[in-house]
C-alpha cells in the first residue's frame, strides 16, 4: 500500500501537468495501475486485520470509502467539459494529491497485517488489533498450508472451485454494467431529458454510499453473502430490465414519464449493486 501510493502521486501530477494527449494517457494508464493495485490490496489488508465477527462489516466499509471517493470525483468535476481552459481541469486532477498523501501518511500508523505468512511481528501486531482475542484469531492463519499456499494451491483439486467461484464473482461483478452507469450516467440522463443530469448523477453515487453504508454493512454478516449477493443481482436485472423496456419503447420517447423511469431506474439499479455485488465479492 505505502509503495502503490508513490504511482498514484506520480500520476497525479502527471496528469495535473500534461501537455499533451499522449502525455495524459500515460499518466491515466499509470493512475490504472496504481488504483487496481489498491483496489487488490486494500479489501484483503482490511479482511485479515479484522475479527472474523466483523469481517464482512469492515469490508464493506472498504466499498463505502469507494463510493465516496467516487462522489468527491464527481463534486471536483462540477463545471469541467471538454472546452474547459487548462486552468480549470488541472486543478481537479492536482486535486488527487490529497487523498495521496492523506493515505501514504496513515500507512505509517497502520501495522502489518499479522495473517501475512511472511510478518516477523505477528504476534505484537496481532495483540494491538485484537487484544484479549489475538490468540484465537491467530488460530486460524497458523496451519503450514496457508502459509505456503499459492497459485499452485489456489487451482488444486481441493481449492479450484472455491477460486473459480471468486474469479467468476468478479467478472461478474464488473460485467454487470457498473462502470457503465458510473461513468455515463450523466450523458444518460441527459439523454433522457433530465434537467440537471450533473446533479442527477450525484445523487445516484450518494444512493450507492447509502447502500453501501446502512444496508450492506450492518446486514452482510446477519443475512449472509450468497443472500445478499441473490438479491443484489434481482434487484440489479430487475431495475434494468424495466428502464430498458421503457427507453425501448417509442410512446415513451421524450415524455416526463421516460424521465422519472430512467432517474429512478438507474437509483434502484445502484442501490442493488451496493447492497451485494459491489462489497461481496471481495469479502469471500
Amino acid at each position: 500500500l505505502r509503495w502503490n501510493c508513490l504511482t498514484l502521486l506520480l500520476a497525479a501530477v502527471g496528469c495535473s501537468t500534461a501537455t499533451s494527449l499522449e502525455h495524459l494517457i500515460y499518466a491515466r494508464t499509470l493512475a490504472g495501475v496504481g488504483i487496481g493495485l489498491v483496489s487488490a490490496v486494500a479489501p484483503l489488508y482490511v479482511s485479515e486485520v479484522s475479527p472474523a465477527a466483523k469481517r464482512g462489516r469492515n469490508g464493506a466499509l472498504n466499498q463505502v470509502a469507494i463510493c465516496l471517493g467516487i462522489v468527491a470525483s464527481i463534486v471536483a468535476g462540477l463545471g469541467v467539459t471538454p472546452t474547459s481552459p487548462a486552468k480549470r481541469w488541472r486543478p481537479m486532477f492536482a486535486g488527487a494529491l490529497v487523498p495521496t498523501l492523506l493515505h501514504l501518511m496513515l500507512t505509517f500508523k497502520i501495522p502489518e497485517s499479522p495473517r501475512w505468512p511472511l510478518s516477523q511481528t505477528a504476534q505484537r501486531d496481532a495483540e494491538r488489533l485484537w487484544g484479549a482475542d489475538a490468540s484465537t484469531e491467530m488460530a486460524s492463519s497458523s496451519s503450514d498450508e496457508v502459509k505456503t499456499a499459492g497459485w499452485s494451491t489456489m487451482v488444486s483439486k481441493k481449492y479450484r472451485r472455491a477460486t473459480l467461484t471468486a474469479f467468476l464473482l468478479f467478472v461478474c461483478q464488473q460485467l454487470s454494467g457498473i462502470n457503465a452507469v458510473v461513468y455515463f450516467s450523466t450523458q444518460i440522463f441527459r439523454d433522457a431529458g433530465v434537467t440537471s443530469a450533473v446533479l442527477s448523477s450525484l445523487l445516484v453515487m450518494l444512493v450507492n454510499v447509502a447502500g453501501t453504508a446502512f444496508v450492506a454493512a450492518p446486514l452482510i454478516d446477519r443475512f449472509g453473502r450468497t443472500t445478499m449477493l441473490s438479491a443484489s443481482y434481482a434487484g440489479m436485472a430487475s431495475s434494468m430490465a424495466v428502464m430498458g423496456g421503457c427507453l425501448a419503447s417509442p410512446a415513451l420517447a421524450g415524455t416526463p414519464l421516460l424521465t422519472a423511469i430512467t432517474l429512478l431506474g438507474t437509483v434502484a439499479y445502484v442501490f442493488a449493486f451496493s447492497c451485494g455485488s459491489g462489497p461481496v465479492p471481495s469479502l469471500l
